[in-house]
């Protein structure tokens, strides 16, 4: 079943006008035909089904209530074209509940937070979660105050294992804190190791591009978190009977979705 976003209220005999995007996204794209079902979901009521009549959904039943993610910030700094998009996709895929972009002394781009929205609905969509990540507006590295526990992704000096400080920080809200590519100025260094509440982590022996040392640290992370936990598709096949099961393995080709 195709998963939709919905901000507006979900409730059972509902009917919700389609917008154009989203009409020429069912009806277009995906082909569906009138009584098609459809998964709606929000942070709010969580998931429902949904069937496609004409130029409305009808929201059927609930399938699961609104799941909370752990709170999770990634701070970086802007990065140029479509780098940046893919960052903002696969972050929200594992995770990431908060962006914040940052400038910092030798950031060479800008962010502006509205030309990514849609890219985080798509990947909310596609991983399972019932949130959409926020955005904050861009902020200079030096008006930067972090609430949470900081994380610092470090090319330099001593640093812990990200694994090992997942495990000691494990539970707790925190922000990853990605730099730019040209790195960090030696002033700006030291403001994060004068944060009240900061680790220095190390992914590794490699020197990695932004976009990819923000993918590595919140894969890293999750994994940490998540090692005793099944995939959400395990637990959704758990709850079922052996019928529901060999149905639900018919609808979905293993492996990853597209």
């Amino acid at each position: 079943m195709p998963r939709v976003y919905i901000s507006d209220d979900l409730r059972e005999g509902g009917q919700l006008t389609l917008a154009d995007p989203l009409h020429h996204r069912l009806r277009r794209v995906l082909r569906l035909r009138d009584g098609a079902r459809i998964e709606l979901f929000n942070e709010r009521q969580g998931s429902w089904t949904a069937q496609l009549q004409g130029d409305r959904l009808k929201v059927l039943t609930a399938i699961a209530p609104a799941r909370v993610e752990r709170p999770m910030s990634l701070a970086f700094a802007p990065i140029k074209g479509a780098r940046q998009a893919a960052v903002i996709e696969k972050a929200t895929e594992l995770g990431v509940t908060a962006f914040v972009p940052i400038h910092t002394a030798r950031t060479v781009a800008g962010f502006t937070p509205a030309r990514f929205s849609d890219r985080a609905i798509a990947a909310a969509e596609q991983c399972g979660r019932h949130s959409i990540p926020v955005f904050d507006a861009p902020i200079p590295f030096a008006d930067w105050q972090p609430t949470t526990w900081v994380v610092v992704c470090a090319e330099w000096g001593p640093a812990h294992p990200m694994l090992e400080v997942g495990q000691i920080l494990k539970d707790q809200p925190v922000t990853l804190f990605i730099g730019p590519e040209g790195g960090l100025t030696l002033e700006e260094r030291a403001r994060l190791e004068t944060l009240p509440q900061v680790y220095f982590a190390s992914l590794g022996s490699s020197i990695l591009r932004a976009d990819t040392a923000a993918v590595a640290a919140l894969a890293l992370w999750r994994c940490a978190h998540d090692r005793d936990r099944p995939p959400r598709r395990a637990q959704a096949l758990y709850a079922q009977g052996p019928c529901e099961q060999a149905l639900c393995e018919q609808d979905e080709p293993s492996g990853y979705r597209s």
